[in-house]
């Protein structure tokens, strides 16, 4: 937990964020509109986070686990209604399925993004928001979608 490390707690916060849905489906939505030739990849993107939003809401609901430290989470989070349950990881899904994608298309911005996804996992550790064990299975649940899309061949 960052609570003894203070002057971490706001840049991890931030960069917690930086995985939240709205931040990430904006991002996605930027890059089709600004680069035609990604509009595939990033379609492909956002059919992963959602395959992955499917299986982590379903895993909240049956485990049903509470985050670590509720009201810290609470603390930081962006929304007016902060949910609960802690397993698995969303913030980890979504960036893992958007980092796996990457690697299907340039090595570089699969690494890249691969590093923000643990930074943002990590962070939400730090918060308070998860246990380890959430953002593993949580990235292992991102992971999964983006490659049974590539498996399916689809889109």
């Amino acid at each position: 937990n960052l609570e003894r490390r203070p002057r971490l707690a706001r840049p991890c916060a931030i960069l917690a964020h930086a995985g939240d849905g709205l931040v990430c489906y904006l991002a996605l939505a930027i890059s089709a509109l600004l680069a035609e030739r990604a509009r595939a990849t990033v379609g492909r993107m956002a059919i992963a986070t959602l395959l992955a939003a499917g299986a982590v809401a379903l895993g909240k609901v049956a485990f049903g686990r509470p985050r670590p430290i509720p009201e810290e989470s609470r603390r930081w989070s962006s929304l007016g209604r902060h949910d609960d349950l802690a397993f698995p990881s969303g913030h980890a899904a979504r960036t893992a399925a958007i980092a796996t994608v990457a690697w299907g298309v340039s090595p570089a911005a699969g690494a890249a993004l691969t590093a923000w996804s643990l930074a943002v996992s990590l962070c939400r550790v730090g918060l308070g928001a998860h246990y380890i064990g959430d953002v593993i299975v949580g990235t292992m649940v991102g992971v999964v979608g983006a490659l049974v899309l590539r498996w399916i061949g689809w889109p």
